[in-house]
């Protein structure tokens, strides 16, 4: 069995119970969940919690609206983006993307146009679990933009989302 940090593992499993991933929980201390290894292929098995990748290698989740015109303004932002990330995704909900980032499965998440339901829990556990949150120019997480990364990649990908004005794709 292996032991790990109750917010990292936290969103590893919800991540893995909204995917159908199949790992089994052994039990639940106050400070730690157990992760039951017999069940799960050895391989499976990984440490989990925020990654230390470089800006270019970063894999990067994010959402999109149902409005079309600020999808397009989203889409020009994912256009700048990509060439300076390894890649970007959209794996679910808000709530599992930033669940992902926590558990370390992606390595930063972005998104503006999010309601508080969409995204406050999410945060809460991605900051429990050691990543950086922010909301862009030192504002906090917001609908405006929530935006949430590893501790050594949240600078450089911060700077990054407001240079291509990713907070910007909400107005008009």
């Amino acid at each position: 069995m292996v032991r790990i940090p109750s917010a990292a593992s936290l969103a590893d499993i919800a991540v893995d119970l909204a995917t159908g991933a199949g790992r089994l929980i052994r039990e639940h201390r106050s400070d730690h969940y157990v992760i039951d290894t017999k069940s799960t292929p050895s391989d499976m098995v990984t440490d989990v919690g925020p990654r230390d990748v470089p800006l270019q290698r970063a894999v990067v989740g994010t959402g999109f609206a149902y409005d079309a015109d600020v999808r397009a303004r989203q889409g020009a932002v994912v256009a700048a983006l990509l060439p300076r990330l390894a890649d970007i995704r959209r794996c679910g909900s808000a709530a599992l993307d930033l669940c992902a980032t926590a558990a370390g499965r992606l390595d930063a998440y972005f998104e503006a146009g999010l309601n508080p339901w969409d995204w406050s829990a999410g945060v809460l556990v991605a900051g429990e679990a050691g990543c950086v949150t922010g909301g862009l120019r030192g504002r906090v997480p917001a609908t405006r933009m929530t935006a949430v990364a590893g501790p050594r990649l949240a600078a450089d990908f911060f700077a990054l989302l407001e240079e291509v004005d990713a907070d910007g794709v909400g107005a008009a």
